[in-house]
């Protein structure tokens, strides 16, 4: 009879697997700490785009007057306290609003709002949004959709 003799054999599977792991974990420890430089990159020197849109000269709004800009999506309105931006987009379903005699009417579901923004009638409940108008340095009006404003806030000359 034949004796069985093992033959010596060396699995490499336990390091390949352990080189794998490394590697592995090493290249994730790379991915994180470049979006944690990306991030604190971010936080310390974002500058943010204005969306700045031009309008014209104050003095050309009369006191009582709303105009809307259709184009540029908001009611421009001067009071006996300034001017001040509003956005004419409904609060409910984000109709455009339209200007009627004293007051704003939603299209969509006859929601109305006064001349301020606020709601009177209709499902909408929340008031309209305020932009911020500035003057840059070539000295023209300029509305920022992107930052709002307190209701009170009004540009004065």
């Amino acid at each position: 009879m034949r004796e069985f003799i093992p033959t010596q054999r060396r699995y490499r599977y336990p390091e390949k697997r352990r080189e794998f792991l490394r590697a592995f974990l090493g290249g994730l420890t790379v991915l994180w700490a470049g979006g944690m430089l990306w991030a604190l990159k971010n936080f310390f020197f974002f500058r943010p785009q204005s969306t700045g849109l031009t309008i014209d000269a104050f003095l050309k709004y009369k006191p009582g007057q709303m105009v809307h800009d259709e184009k540029q999506r908001f009611f421009i309105m001067r009071d006996s306290s300034g001017l001040y931006v509003m956005s004419d987009t409904c609060t409910h379903r984000s109709c455009m609003l339209r200007l009627d005699a004293d007051h704003l009417l939603c299209p969509c579901h006859n929601a109305r709002f006064d001349l301020y923004g606020n709601p009177v009638k209709g499902p909408a409940e929340k008031q309209l949004d305020y932009y911020y108008i500035y003057k840059n340095k070539e000295s023209v009006l300029v509305v920022d959709p992107g930052r709002t404003v307190h209701c009170s806030f009004r540009y004065i000359e």
